[in-house]
């Protein structure tokens, strides 16, 4: 990830800082942030100055829980699964759909003149007591009419006015309300609905691991700012040092005992002194960037305000040797990702009994009322039919299709419980290997700090000596050099331990357990948690 590589960066540059101070600058006693909200990191409006603001790594990763764009979009996504089951649920209900039609159909002029010659000879031919093709081969003429009695002649007419009123638009007005139910389907729906249970559940468990995984982004974004502003302390002691060894060599030069190879000596590095400054400093405001847009913050800033607390003395947790395998133990049981790939495989497992539904018949129940009337929209009681009925409906035969869908979803099922074992296996290597780093960090710190006292002491020594005229210029640089190399090893090494912890217990799972308040909605019921063993 981009901050974890930030805090590499750091941690490295801090190891070639040439030009930083012996004693650690004590921390002041800051006020902390009491509610983890955005107006606590962010600078008054009225331009105001305001009281300094220690922001702890608990109030960052709080803040960051609430406002990550990232976690927000994971949030998304479980609420979409969450839709699907709904979705999947609403199988066992029955189905009910109601639908109006209205229709106007203009005839063409073909239809129109057919349907009226139709009309006419039809008359003429019930008349006549002729078919219509006789009549038209005989044609209409007053001898044929003279055969028709004056009786007669009245039903000709009746053709005519049928001809004439013939009309050419249609309106037609259908209504019908179906009701439908799946009375078997071969458990199809059924490992639907299991299909989108486990689904949800595992973006649930996804939204889990991403607030894991974010936790740890943001304490190590958050240990880059701690070390950084530890090498700023350095480096600014480092200055005040060799800025008052040289207003010494000054002062000595004036009085005739000192060298100008003295002051020129101490004029260089009181200016890589100054150059180190300026690079803590910016390494510094890159880190604060980082950690302000891994906890969400508009414009990615954190304000002059907000200062990061301190580092805390080595305590004795921080020292305490884990138990590794209970360690273990702990993340095979707990880790969201174990959890979510263990949901997958229930999921495709599901998947394969839908697929193989379609062995099984299919039988529906539906039942309907339909009315139809013409010129006239209202439909009335006795417009009405009903009709009720059971479809059933079996592949005979697909081509081969059923039987490769099953084979497909039995292959996916495979996969997927290869995928978890993967899973796991990751899982136990980043546990021990975390734990092998918290405890390679610990034994560091002890040593480390060890040699600062030693080269502390070493380098006082050296000074007095100096100003006794009885030490070498030479020899109270290389002093120097040693103490700042110490000094940033042992801030190194105490940054180096707390984020090992943290990438332990963020190995094993136990970092969100302390943000339950936040990450638990939506949480697993216990009779639906899955196990991490697979058939």
């Amino acid at each position: 990830m981009t901050q974890s590589l930030a805090l590499t960066v750091a941690l490295l540059a801090a190891s070639v800082v040439m030009a930083e101070s012996p004693p650690r600058v004590a921390d002041e006693a800051l006020p902390v942030v009491v509610e983890a909200s955005d107006d606590a990191v962010s600078a008054p409006e009225d331009g105001t100055a305001s009281a300094p603001i220690a922001l702890t790594l608990e109030q960052a990763q709080r803040i960051a829980l609430e406002k990550n764009p990232t976690l927000l979009a994971a949030g998304a996504r479980v609420k979409q699964a969450r839709s699907r089951v709904d979705q999947a649920r609403s199988l066992y209900f029955p189905q009910l759909e109601a639908t109006y039609t209205a229709s106007h159909t203009h005839l063409s002029a073909n239809t129109v003149r057919a349907a009226k010659d139709g009309a006419l000879f039809g008359s003429v031919s019930g008349v006549l007591g002729q078919s219509a093709s006789q009549v038209l081969g005989a044609g209409l003429n007053a001898g044929t009419l003279q055969s028709v009695g004056l009786s007669s002649l009245a039903g000709l007419y009746s053709g005519l006015q049928a001809r004439n009123a013939f009309d050419e638009e249609i309106e037609s007005y259908t209504a019908s309300l179906q009701a439908s139910y799946i009375i078997f389907d071969g458990f199809s729906r059924h490992y639907t609905h299991a299909m989108a249970r486990f689904g949800r559940n595992e973006s649930e468990a996804a939204r889990r691991e991403v607030y894991r995984l974010i936790l740890d982004a943001v304490a190590q974004s958050y240990y880059g700012v701690q070390l950084a502003r530890e090498n700023v302390a350095i480096a600014e002691a480092d200055e005040a040092f060799n800025a008052r060894l040289l207003k010494e060599a000054e002062l000595r030069r004036e009085a005739g005992t000192g060298s100008k190879s003295d002051v020129l000596n101490f004029e260089v590095l009181l200016r890589a002194a100054k150059a180190a400054r300026i690079r803590a400093e910016s390494d510094q405001a890159i880190a604060r960037v980082a950690l302000a847009a891994l906890m969400g913050i508009s414009d990615a800033r954190l304000g002059d305000e907000i200062r990061i607390a301190p580092l805390p003395d080595d305590s004795a947790d921080a020292l305490a040797v884990p138990d590794e395998e209970e360690r273990l133990d702990i993340a095979l049981a707990q880790r969201p990702d174990i959890q979510q790939f263990t949901w997958q495989v229930e999921r495709f497992r599901a998947q394969l009994g839908q697929r193989k539904s379609v062995y099984y018949p299919q039988v529906n129940a539906f039942a309907s009322q339909d009315a139809q009337t013409t010129d006239n929209g209202r439909l009335e009681e006795d417009d009405f039919g009903h009709t009720v009925g059971i479809n059933l409906s079996y592949s005979l035969f697909a081509g081969g299709r059923n039987r490769a869908n099953v084979a497909e979803a039995r292959y996916q099922l495979e996969e997927a419980e290869f995928v978890l074992e993967e899973i796991r296996l990751a899982a136990s290597q980043e546990v021990r290997q975390s734990a092998i780093n918290l405890h390679a960090a610990q034994d560091t710190l002890v040593l480390q700090r060890t040699t600062a006292e030693y080269v502390n002491t070493n380098r006082d020594l050296v000074e007095k000596e100096y100003r006794a005229g009885q030490g070498t210029l030479a020899r109270l640089n290389q002093a120097q050099r040693d103490l700042i190399e110490a000094e940033a090893r042992l801030a190194l090494a105490r940054v180096a331990v707390y984020s090992a912890r943290h990438a332990l217990e963020t190995a094993t799972g136990e970092t969100i357990s302390r943000f339950e308040g936040y990450i638990g909605e939506g949480e697993v019921s216990s009779d639906e948690a899955p196990s991490a063993e697979v058939d």
